[in-house]
């Protein structure tokens, strides 16, 4: 789409704006000194400017006319160019029309001097955004393409780029029915652009008038303002997003049509349909966007996660997800939004394809659960992956906390090789922790704090990330320091789960009994004291631990079933 306008109310504003428009184009493909509308030998001459390392001079004419510019001009500007290069025999001219030139003129030129061709050169818009584009000041059309039709559903007409008083824009016509009814306006990159701009534009483009406004950025606000889930009014959504009540009814008739918002007759409310296509939707619009963490982290979002999404993305991929593994996916897509966008957009081939390939063969059972293992394994890894890098965002912190996520824990390991020999092999391991009012911490940092029940809950963090020896060391820190009673049972308690973990059971026994001392109602450990002694093999003492603490809670379902297990154990005869 190579059309290009210069809009402005007057002809004489117009020609300034072209001329700036050209002026900011050239210093980015290289040159300075400009000097704009002076005159020379009598008559005027629109831009003069001299390149940045050569020091090569250069005299534009710069026609913004909505008709294609004829022989008579260029015949006109070249006289003036003539005279300057008998003077300056390095000088280029160049001539520069967004409507092009006519054919007859193409042709005039054509047949002058080659020589004269390779220092007076003829431009139209076209070549005008290839430079645009080259400088990456505006975005591709492929781009613009892209971001539209995460936007708008509607047929889209054409599109052009204008330059006003306030800067460049893409202005980007829309269809209804084979019919030219909107527009709506982006930044040269793509950009949202806000309402009073908008409108600025289409009182000077007379082509607009006639059109309604497609309201990109008035749209956007009032899906953020309807992601609590909550249903409300016109009056409401205006008020929260700071949009007037006429922008906001234009908007929502317009997301009505698109099935994004649900109007209820009974109550006069808007919300967003509860539907997996409007919610895929969304996630198009939102995700790695501006507002990418207040949809992740909304009310909508977060409920539509839970209840649609593992089963959708079972399909895409053509999996079949064990519950262990459907659980993973849905707490990878819960904590990063690249998941989440992988899961919902990425290619989907590189996983069907063997899956497909698997059904045509007739391979025993072992080999085709193989393939499929390797296949969901390869998937979950790729969002993995995708968590590692958001980890490594500020805004992750954000998620995490709003997940009730304390800590979290990395290890990668890296092995590569050549035909010949491993050619690197490294690992690396990271936890960080999140405390209250001091932000973040790395896994062995020093901490100076007087309040030693920290210690209880840094433990706790960590031996969920499997470090239980540095568990241990945080809450021996809080037992040394600790005199409340219900603080140390805790964290004696605690510290013999993580002996546990470690096979040091006869420890953590002692842990228990410390705890037991403290309070002998509390029936965690008498349970966990029964574990400890059911796995070194003792399991009448163990039975007789899980009675007291189902004589503190009849219904302790755990302590009901470790029970069974140990009686089970003592009941089954032993070989000799």
């Amino acid at each position: 789409m190579g059309i290009i306008k210069i809009l402005a109310k007057t002809r004489k504003e117009k020609g300034n704006l072209f001329e700036e428009f050209m002026e900011i184009i050239l210093d980015h493909v290289g040159y300075k000194d400009f000097r704009r509308s002076y005159q020379k030998a009598g008559r005027q001459i629109d831009l003069r400017a001299k390149h940045k390392v050569t020091d090569q001079p250069i005299i534009c004419e710069c026609k913004a006319h909505t008709e294609k510019i004829g022989s008579g001009d260029i015949n006109k500007f070249y006289g003036i160019y003539d005279q300057e290069y008998h003077r300056d025999r390095r000088l280029v001219g160049l001539f520069f029309s967004l409507s092009g030139f006519t054919s007859t003129a193409l042709n005039a030129y054509d047949e002058r001097d080659s020589i004269v061709k390779r220092r007076f050169k003829l431009y139209n818009g076209s070549f005008i955004l290839s430079i645009l584009r080259e400088a990456k000041m505006i975005a591709s059309d492929d781009k613009l393409d892209h971001i539209l039709a995460a936007r708008i559903k509607n047929v889209l007409g054409k599109r052009f780029l204008i330059h006003t008083r306030r800067g460049t824009y893409w202005v980007q016509l829309i269809k209804t029915n084979d019919e030219i009814t909107h527009y709506t306006v982006l930044g040269p990159q793509g950009e949202e652009v806000p309402t009073y701009v908008c409108r600025e534009i289409r009182a000077v483009d007379t082509n607009l008038t006639n059109l309604e406004l497609l309201d990109l950025q008035a749209r956007r606000k009032i899906l953020c303002n309807l992601l609590d889930g909550l249903n409300k009014t016109t009056e409401q959504i205006s008020k929260e997003a700071n949009e007037s009540a006429e922008t906001v009814l234009l908007s929502l008739q317009d997301l009505q049509v698109q099935n994004l918002v649900v109007f209820s007759e009974e109550s006069q409310t808007y919300h967003l349909p509860r539907e997996l296509s409007t919610f895929v939707d969304l996630a198009r619009r939102f995700l790695g966007e501006e507002n990418e963490m207040e949809f992740f982290l909304s009310s909508y979002c977060e409920s539509m996660t839970k209840t649609t999404l593992p089963d959708y993305i079972e399909q895409r991929f053509g999996l079949e997800l064990k519950p262990k593994q459907k659980e993973t996916l849905l707490r990878l897509i819960t904590v990063s939004p690249s998941a989440l966008h992988e899961a919902l957009f990425g290619p989907t081939e590189l996983y069907k394809t063997p899956l497909q390939e698997v059904q045509k063969f007739k391979l025993p059972q072992k080999e085709r659960d193989s393939i499929t293992a390797s296949v969901t394994a390869s998937l979950l890894g790729k969002l993995l992956k995708k968590l590692i890098v958001d980890l490594e965002k500020p805004v992750s912190k954000t998620i995490l906390k709003k997940r009730n996520i304390e800590g979290y824990r990395t290890r990668i390991l890296i092995a590569l090789a050549t035909l010949d020999k491993p050619y690197l092999s490294t690992e690396e391991e990271s936890v960080v922790m999140f405390l209250p009012a001091r932000g973040e911490i790395q896994l062995g940092q020093l901490l100076s704090v007087t309040n030693f029940d920290l210690f209880i809950r840094l433990g706790l963090i960590v031996a969920h990330l499997g470090h239980h020896e540095r568990a241990i060391e945080y809450y021996d820190r809080a037992i040394s320091n600790l005199s409340d009673p219900d603080k140390l049972k805790a964290a004696w308690n605690n510290k013999g789960l993580s002996l546990v973990s470690l096979g040091k059971y006869d420890e953590a026994i002692f842990c228990y009994d410390r705890s037991l001392e403290l309070d002998g109602q509390l029936k965690e450990a008498w349970y966990n004291k029964g574990l400890a002694c059911a796995l070194k093999g003792d399991h009448r003492m163990a039975i007789n631990c899980y009675d007291k603490a189902l004589g503190i809670d009849s219904n302790y379902r755990k302590a009901q079933e470790a029970r069974q297990k140990s009686v089970h154990k003592l009941e089954k005869p032993t070989v000799e």
